[in-house]
């Protein structure tokens, strides 16, 4: 859930840079949001510490250096639709990984 959140957010705020001349879409941007960030907010556990991770410097690079592929991307998206698409492809490649990291945080896998 918390990558579709993620994906979604970053979708909206490349649409409402779009259309930011439309002010019922940026309404309606603005109250996805705010849901999304409720939604999110009622899901983190009480104190909302993340552990520092584990591993030697090598292993924690090799973990966290996936982390670069949505920036990346998002930068080609940007050469080929400006904001918007740096946003909308970033924002997905994003919630991918958050996904993925969680599956692997869940089955015991150091994320």
């Amino acid at each position: 859930m918390a990558g579709l959140l993620l994906a979604g957010g970053f979708v909206s705020f490349g649409l409402a840079y779009g259309y930011r001349d439309e002010p019922a879409f940026l309404v309606a941007a603005a109250v996805l949001l705010v849901l999304a960030l409720l939604a999110i907010a009622s899901t983190v556990r009480a104190g909302g510490v993340v552990p520092a991770p584990a591993g030697t410097t090598r292993e924690r690079t090799l973990r966290q250096l996936p982390a670069l592929l949505p920036f990346v991307a998002g930068g080609i998206g940007a050469l080929f639709a400006g904001v918007v698409g740096c946003l909308a492809v970033a924002g997905i490649g994003l919630g991918v990984l958050a996904w993925f990291q969680l599956v692997r945080l869940r089955n015991g896998i150091a994320a």
